[in-house]
């Protein structure tokens, strides 16, 4: 391979043997090629490999965990920090800083598309709270850390440190409250510590009410799917998340039965397991009540006239 901007014009032969010239060439895992500059090294063929490699894998995953059915939240996060994550990443500490913004994008939008699947959430929600709700760094934060590691641990590059583990931790916990700040403020109002406890598992119906993307009138009103982002128990109130679990006198009756008509903030919701195991059922039940109402709003019934 050629690493200059130049032509040869002569053949280069060795015991008779002419040396082809390729466009890349790869070395354990690692797809490089020549950039035409002297201080980067060309790795797009690289990164297209991985973004088709992951992509593929993503199709088959997607097709047995959709938002409504297969493995639950924690097994898609094993499967994404085990087996996509690495993928990923593979070969970072090299290439991370020979990549443009474009390239890194892409990778992020990737890791993003599986945390959405893993949080069986919309499309639209933002990758704060996926990355929260999953307490996943961004990939480009991960791959630093991969970074700070090996050329601390090869004496490349040292951390003034006594303790790297407990450094790298440090790091990431502050990282984790950075992208906390960015999520919006019905999410925050769940986690008021902002942090999610261990205990919070989330599935397709806890997802929607923890981001406020589901079949609320407001974010159906905000995309223009609808026409107004009233409750139907009331043309002034807002229909959210907040009015849905605190105030909606339609959900009255299974608030009392799941012991939650004491409740007046979101946050009390997630404050204990136990709390946590009764709001999965409010969520579900509230949701199943809006589609039904949505369901007979687009088909309305008609008596058969005589």
């Amino acid at each position: 391979m050629n690493f200059h901007k130049k032509s040869f014009n002569h053949p280069i032969i060795i015991d008779s043997n002419i040396i082809e010239f390729v466009n890349n060439i790869k070395i354990l895992g690692i797809v490089f090629e020549n950039h035409f500059s002297k201080s980067k090294i060309n790795f797009t063929t690289h990164i297209k490999n991985v973004i088709n490699k992951t992509t593929k894998i993503k199709n088959i995953m997607f097709n047995y965990c959709r938002n409504t059915f297969g493995i639950d939240n924690k097994k898609r996060m094993v499967l994404f920090k085990g087996l996509i994550r690495p993928i990923l990443t593979y070969g970072s500490e090299i290439w991370s800083d020979h990549i443009n913004k474009k390239q890194k994008n892409n990778l992020e939008s990737l890791q993003h598309q599986f945390l959405k699947n893993s949080i069986m959430g919309f499309k639209t929600i933002s990758k704060t709270c996926a990355q929260s709700l999953t307490k996943t760094l961004l990939l480009q934060t991960h791959i630093d850390i991969k970074g700070m590691k090996f050329f601390h641990n090869n004496h490349i590059q040292r951390i003034d440190t006594n303790d790297l583990k407990a450094y790298i931790q440090d790091f990431k916990r502050t990282k984790l409250i950075e992208n906390f700040a960015l999520t919006n403020q019905n999410f925050q109002s769940f986690f008021v510590h902002n942090f999610i406890p261990k205990f919070v598992r989330t599935s397709f119906y806890t997802t929607q009410f923890f981001t406020g993307h589901g079949p609320f009138a407001e974010y159906l009103h905000r995309l223009r799917i609808i026409n107004h982002n009233s409750c139907s128990c009331d043309s002034s109130s807002i229909q959210n998340p907040s009015h849905l679990l605190l105030n909606c006198p339609h959900y009255a009756l299974i608030k009392t039965e799941l012991n939650f008509n004491h409740i007046t903030d979101l946050s009390s919701f997630v404050a204990s397991k136990d709390n946590f195991k009764r709001f999965k059922k409010l969520c579900k039940y509230i949701h199943d009540h809006l589609r039904s109402l949505e369901s007979s709003n687009r088909h309305p019934h008609h008596n058969n006239s005589r």
